[in-house]
């Protein structure tokens, strides 16, 4: 793609209404998913530059979202802890609204590498659950429940497999957990996170939430650090791997990716900057 072309704004959902996710389709890049705090899901026809709602609810605001490999099932979080599912080729609901937290859903993550019947949720209930979603419904209870000291903002399944579970709690504290084989269908106790990494992630009131991410390999993690700068660990042994850091870097980063290639780390900062570091 060539990057020097002035980018194209697009305003899907209503003013102050924040998107609350953002995803490519895996076996597609011609179409974008985004839900948002305003109770919509929309999709981006890339080729026809037009959004399409796929979804609207006047009930619930979507705080999370997961999308499936197939683009065929959009799980949705809310502010009040509720999942539900919808299927964005029709727009209808496949799965009811059903309570699975006590607070705010705050990330939703679909193991699609390994088992993408498992879906990992963190909230602000201080807890990470994982549910089975071929067995859904009103009296369904997760497979793995994880009870943290304080709220968790994120729980990503590793991308190659694995079965771990990168969780960013506020307590101070990134975990590895390695849930693998122990997930057989029936309720499970969560393992103890193999490696602990002590980072801090109590940003305070005005920085967006940290969210430990992936490499590409998954063979580390990422999160922004409150320095402004982007903390590489080592997933096996936790060992603090290097600090990607520029002068032109003024704002903390609290959104990181990965190119999927492992060739470029983007770090996203409050200010409304993304800076690139090549991998």
């Amino acid at each position: 793609a060539d990057c020097t072309q002035r980018p194209v704004d697009y305003f899907p959902h209503q003013v102050r209404q924040g998107i609350s996710g953002l995803r490519w389709g895996l076996r597609s890049t011609d179409a974008l998913f985004c839900a948002s705090y305003d109770g919509t899901v929309r999709c981006l026809n890339v080729e026809m530059r037009a959004f399409e709602t796929l979804h609207v609810s006047t009930e619930h605001a979507w705080s999370a979202f997961a999308l499936d490999g197939a683009a065929a099932t959009m799980w949705l979080g809310t502010n009040e802890g509720s999942l539900c599912a919808v299927d964005p080729r029709t727009g209808l609901v496949c799965e009811k609204v059903v309570r699975s937290h006590g607070l705010k859903i705050n990330s939703l993550s679909l193991d699609d590498h390994g088992r993408p019947w498992l879906l990992a949720s963190s909230s602000s209930d201080a807890s990470v659950k994982v549910w089975d979603v071929r067995n859904m419904g009103a009296r369904a209870g997760p497979v793995v429940t994880i009870a943290l000291p304080k709220a968790t903002q994120a729980a990503e399944w590793a991308p190659d497999g694995s079965g771990r579970l990168a969780v960013t709690c506020f307590d101070d504290r990134l975990r590895i957990l390695p849930l693998g084989d122990r997930i057989t269908g029936d309720p499970i106790t969560a393992p103890e996170a193999e490696p602990l990494i002590t980072h801090r992630t109590s940003t305070g009131r005005w920085l967006l939430p940290f969210r430990a991410i992936w490499t590409a390999g998954a063979d580390a993690i990422l999160c922004g650090g409150m320095e402004r700068t982007c903390e590489v660990f080592s997933a096996s042994t936790g060992e603090h791997l290097a600090s990607l850091s520029s002068s032109l870097m003024t704002a903390v980063p609290s959104r990181i990716a990965t190119h999927v290639r492992g060739r470029a780390v983007a770090c996203a900062t409050g200010s409304g900057h993304v800076h690139i570091f090549e991998a």
